[in-house]
């Protein structure tokens, strides 16, 4: 209800995963920075958004904008 589709996370996927977070669905959520360990880079979704046909890219909160974060 609040407008959110996916949650996003970087970090170790066989930890996440118990969570539902997938590393193919975090392919097609694209962010504003390169990432310097692309492995850990994992989605899951709250809606019904339907992420798998897509490339999305989106922008961070500005306390998460600066490439030395990434």
């Amino acid at each position: 209800d609040k407008g959110i589709d996916a949650l996003l996370v970087h970090g170790d996927p066989s930890y996440y995963e118990k969570l539902g977070f997938e590393v193919e669905l975090g392919k097609h959520l694209i962010p504003s920075y390169k990432l310097q360990y692309e492995f850990g880079w994992q989605a899951l979704v709250l809606s019904s958004t339907q992420i798998e046909n897509a490339e999305f890219r989106f922008t961070c909160v500005e306390a998460l904008s600066g490439a030395t974060l990434w």
